[in-house]
């Protein structure tokens, strides 16, 4: 993969972090479905991310891109753990309720990374 493909898709991903903030923000922090589809793209975006890490040569500063999703990923993991605890199948996620600054944070991350990749797409 190249940097630009990569930067690239961190782009859709990033909108796709921020579409879920955004959701979780308008469903006063409530599981959707749309949460758990975006969820299995970043985790699958997550080992892209770590692959990437060992295999692709990152212009300057870039690497803190996949270091960066990868460290936020895994701290609202840890953090969304505990909420989870009991749950039996999808649809018990829908009476979780996501604390505001968590979404908030949520938020914050996804615009970080797609000002980064936007930054690293035109600078390659």
């Amino acid at each position: 993969m190249s940097t630009s493909t990569f930067f690239a898709l961190g782009l859709v991903i990033a909108i796709g972090v921020i579409i879920e903030a955004l959701s979780l923000q308008k469903n006063e922090g409530r599981f959707t479905k749309l949460f758990i589809f975006t969820t299995i793209f970043e985790f699958v975006w997550v080992l892209v991310c770590v692959y990437a890490l060992f295999t692709i040569s990152f212009p300057s500063w870039s690497i803190i891109i996949p270091a960066g999703y990868i460290s936020y990923f895994v701290v609202a993991t840890w953090h969304t753990r505990g909420m989870t605890e009991g749950i039996e199948s999808i649809d018990d996620l829908k009476t979780i309720q996501a604390p505001t600054g968590m979404v908030k944070i949520s938020l914050l991350a996804g615009v970080i990374l797609f000002i980064l990749n936007c930054m690293a797409l035109t600078l390659i």
